[in-house]
């Protein structure tokens, strides 16, 4: 019998920076570019916090088909983290190398100190503190704390992005 010939669309995976607590998907197409139908047998592929998912297992690839293997980054902490992967299809090998780093969010407030000098008892006085994103990447806002007594105070940053 003629091996197999596949063709994968890509074999390195930036994820680039991911939030903590979010995820982001890539996907490889795997092509039949031989000149025969073949029926995918997978082995191998996983690639541990980058997942692996497919749908390619026992699917007949005729000449010029398609399957798909995507791996997903959701960072469970910040910092960079690399994995390899590799495998075969029909016994041709493949190998997958893996990076994304997992950012925590980073803010800044700005004032970080309020003066609200002398007020006239029954009249009051407003001050804002804005938080902005200084970080690699978007996230949604999960405010703990900030009540501020006799201060008061409210806010419209809890679950935006």
């Amino acid at each position: 019998g003629v091996r197999p010939r596949v063709q994968f669309s890509g074999t390195t995976f930036d994820f680039g920076a991911v939030q903590v607590g979010q995820s982001r998907t890539q996907t490889v197409t795997v092509t039949n570019v031989g000149p025969a139908a073949f029926v995918a047998a997978l082995t191998g592929g996983a690639a541990g916090v980058f997942g692996g998912a497919q749908d390619c297992q026992s699917t007949t690839l005729v000449p010029g088909a398609s399957c798909t293997f995507s791996y997903t980054f959701a960072p469970s902490a910040a910092g960079l983290v690399t994995e390899n992967t590799s495998g075969t299809v029909n016994d041709v090998p493949f190998a997958f190398s893996f990076r994304g780093t997992g950012v925590a969010p980073q803010v800044r407030l700005s004032p970080t100190a309020l003066d609200f000098g002398d007020v006239q008892v029954g009249q009051s006085r407003t001050q804002t503190v804005t938080v902005t994103n200084v970080g690699p990447a978007a996230f949604v806002a999960a405010l703990t704390g900030g009540a501020a007594g006799v201060f008061g105070g409210a806010q419209d940053c809890q679950s935006t992005t």
